[in-house]
């Protein structure tokens, strides 16, 4: 049954594998792909319309963005306010994501 569960699937056939109960609580895909999009922008249409499976694919684009933003803080580059705006952005989804993936872990164990 488990290998005829496509990518989009690929997380519930492990939790189904495990046997976790309440599983459908512990998995959600919207907090992640509110983070991606946020972070990367121009792959928006791509996180909308591949599954969680496919994320992977972007691993190599967020590291690059993430080491030159670290590396413009370490020269102590100016930041336009286009960067600021956009790192506000990313910690209020990656908080988002916290306090969601938090409540459904306390709403599962009950």
């Amino acid at each position: 049954m488990l290998k005829n569960l496509g990518q989009r699937d690929e997380p519930w056939a492990k939790v189904l594998e495990i046997g976790v109960e309440n599983a459908h609580k512990l998995i959600t895909e919207e907090p992640i792909k509110n983070v991606l999009k946020t972070a990367l922008p121009h792959y928006s249409q791509f996180i909308d319309e591949q599954p969680v499976g496919a994320y992977h694919l972007l691993l190599d684009d967020l590291e690059k963005h993430l080491i030159a933003e670290l590396q413009k803080m370490i020269r102590g580059d100016e930041q336009d306010q286009a960067s600021v705006e956009q790192a506000a952005r990313i910690m209020e989804m990656v908080e988002k994501a916290s306090a969601k993936q938090a409540e459904q872990e306390v709403g599962a164990a009950l």
